[in-house]
């Protein structure tokens, strides 16, 4: 036998061994998963389209928008579900980004357009709930909406506003805010 044949052998004896006290190791090892769910009927039908709802502030001039935290336009807006079966509360958790100067404000995210450069210092605030006064931010925040005794729709109204972070300059401004919706 030459010295590679011994040297192959002695790689495959020692293969086979590692193989054997590895295969050993793992035969005696289990684990359990264990799966959990609640399938449930609760479900409720969104009068909006996937594209979403448009909440439109027209014009605001700067002179509104000229100190900071000064909100230059209000705009009320309902957002609807219908066909709501075994539903008593209706959770609506609030995320997007937040405003550099404003945590608690939807960012302004136009882009330049031509010749023309997006509105700074300003943001989008959003509240919603029975009386309008509970903040839903960037962050995660969430207010939940309850259904009326036998009832199959949820009316949801909301108040979005425009405000400033600093003094205001001419421009488009647009933003967006995502509201996720968990039924109870």
């Amino acid at each position: 036998m030459s010295i590679n044949e011994k040297k192959m052998g002695s790689v495959i004896v020692i293969a086979a061994a590692l193989f054997a006290a590895s295969w050993g190791a793992h035969a005696g090892s289990a684990a359990t998963i264990n799966f959990n769910a609640t399938v449930v009927a609760q479900t409720c039908t969104p009068t909006w389209t996937s594209a979403g709802h448009n909440v439109d502030f027209k014009k605001v001039s700067v002179k509104d928008l000229a100190t900071a935290g000064n909100v230059g336009s209000y705009e009320r807006f309902t957002l609807k579900l219908t066909d709501c079966a075994d539903v008593k509360n209706v959770v609506v958790t609030s995320s997007g980004t937040a405003d550099t100067k404003n945590a608690n404000a939807f960012a302004n995210t136009a882009q330049k357009a031509g010749e023309q450069d997006p509105a700074t210092n300003v943001a989008f605030i959003l509240m919603g709930g029975k009386d309008l006064t509970t903040a839903l931010t960037p962050a995660g925040d969430s207010i939940t909406y309850t259904m009326a005794s036998g009832a199959t729709s949820l009316d949801m109204p909301f108040l979005a506003g425009l405000v400033s972070t600093g003094t205001a300059t001419a421009g488009p401004a647009t933003g967006n805010a995502t509201l996720s919706m968990t039924y109870e």
